[in-house]
């Protein structure tokens, strides 16, 4: 029976082959997907294995250790999509939106992809990157990295049947032949690499609903393509209208303290930062692997009390939320950036796979809604049910044709949310909300009925 911890070390190994830059060409960054894949293949046969022992005879520690390591395996293989896709994060949410997908068989549908990834790669489409190995790329089975091309990307589904299987010879071996199709919204031409020029626009959906699985496949990536590339406004060639903005902002990130609470964490165990004074930044260390004891450090409590951290204007909106770096283990898909792509010491990103080092941060919401009322907005905290309380901005402005319009933005939470998994500013979550209303403001002639719209 294998040690969960082999499939650590294997992950470690994998990860600093990257980390430390050892590979030298295209090639090698394509032989470290297909490793990670087998290590995955190999976790998911031992957790399978796990779980089929009876009720009585499961060793549930070890099942949630090899659990622990499939989750750090498939992160990683996000780091590596986030990587090869240049961390468009507009792509990589773009082709999120699904159920999570289960880590793929070693058969003939795997061989078949694989070969064709190498093969339309050969042919230029670009440098593939395999959804198998990510958490995060839930539409289709392959995108196609082209940076000094247009279109930059291209997402292809796999599908491959075998047409021919020769007997074994003596030594047991069989020759297979398939035939793969390959489903994608944008053609690009076999002799040139380049694009096709009349199939870059995707085609209309098929009837709603889609009746067939293949015509869900084509939707989903027929809106992947769409969402993925659209530019600044309203896209309203997908199912639902979707107002898509872009923001410039010129806030720093609070990476310097990290690095810098790390380094103190590793001298005395525990460090900690209260910053924009809306958030307090912990980081546990303890060599071995953290406990939950490791964090009944009085110093914890002391730091809470005695930083700006609780005392915001409003005591009503005070609120904390704690959240874990990289978040807990979940089904929605993680659009925040790898922590094996941190800016901080390979070391430090080894002790997170290890569990030695925790970095925590403490939100009070309280903060950030003084900095909004600040900056000149109108807010409201709607309560919730089991939450923090939803912070709401209302937005009053006139339409160009003088119509007296209430816009609101809903998505605050979110907003802090991907701002703390990426340890950004306050400023930050100014500039975005600013965008937000700007955007709301530019565009409402086509989102409000009667307004002008066409």
């Amino acid at each position: 029976m294998v040690d969960a911890g082999k499939h650590h070390r294997q992950i470690r190994l994998i990860a600093n082959r990257l980390l430390s830059k050892r590979f030298e060409s295209a090639n090698d960054l394509w032989k470290l997907q297909v490793d990670l894949l087998k290590i995955q293949r190999d976790i998911q046969g031992a957790i399978s294995e796990a779980k089929a022992e009876s009720a009585r005879n499961i060793d549930r520690k070890r099942l949630e250790e090899l659990r622990d390591a499939r989750w750090h395996a498939r992160h990683f293989g996000d780091a590596l999509a986030w990587l090869v896709l240049g961390q468009d994060r507009q792509l990589i949410s773009s082709l999120s939106e699904n159920s999570r997908v289960p880590i793929s068989e070693d058969g003939d549908g795997s061989v078949g992809m694989l070969a064709m990834a190498e093969a339309l790669s050969r042919q230029g489409w670009g440098f593939p990157i395999l959804h198998d190995i990510t958490d995060t790329l839930r539409i289709g089975d392959i995108t196609f990295a082209r940076p000094r091309q247009t279109p930059s990307h291209v997402t292809a589904e796999i599908k491959t049947q075998v047409i021919d299987t020769v007997p074994a010879d003596p030594t047991g071996r069989k020759k297979k032949t398939y035939q793969s199709q390959v489903l994608t919204m944008v053609g690009i031409d076999p002799q040139t690499g380049e694009a096709i020029a009349e199939l870059q626009v995707p085609p209309p959906p098929p009837p709603s609903p889609p009746r067939s699985r293949l015509e869900r496949q084509a939707v989903r990536m027929r809106e992947a393509v769409i969402k993925g590339s659209a530019g600044h406004g309203i896209i309203t060639d997908t199912q639902e209208p979707i107002l898509n903005m872009h923001v410039e902002t010129a806030a720093t990130d609070h990476w310097p303290v990290v690095r810098r609470l790390i380094r103190e964490a590793h001298r005395t165990n525990f460090a900690s930062q209260c910053v924009d004074k809306a958030f307090l930044y912990i980081v546990v260390y303890e060599e071995g692997g953290w406990s939950k004891e490791t964090f009944a450090d009085s110093r914890f409590l002391q730091d809470v009390k005695e930083t700006e951290f609780l005392q915001n204007q409003n005591k009503d909106e005070t609120s904390v939320v704690v959240h874990t770096i990289p978040r807990a283990k979940g089904t929605e898909a993680e659009i925040a950036l790898p922590y094996f792509l941190f800016p901080i010491s390979r070391r430090a990103v080894f002790e997170i796979l290890n569990h030695e080092l925790a970095l925590v941060v403490l939100v009070n919401q309280g903060h950030i809604c003084d900095a909004l009322r600040a900056s000149g907005m109108e807010i409201e905290v709607r309560p919730q049910v089991d939450g923090p309380g939803e912070i709401v901005i209302i937005d009053r402005f006139e339409s160009p044709t003088g119509v007296p319009l209430v816009g609101e933005v809903h998505t605050m939470w979110h907003t802090i949310r991907d701002a703390v998994r990426e340890f950004r500013s306050v400023p930050y979550l100014l500039d975005i909300v600013a965008g937000m209303v700007e955007g709301m403001r530019e565009h409402a002639s086509q989102i409000v009925p009667g307004n002008g719209s066409s």
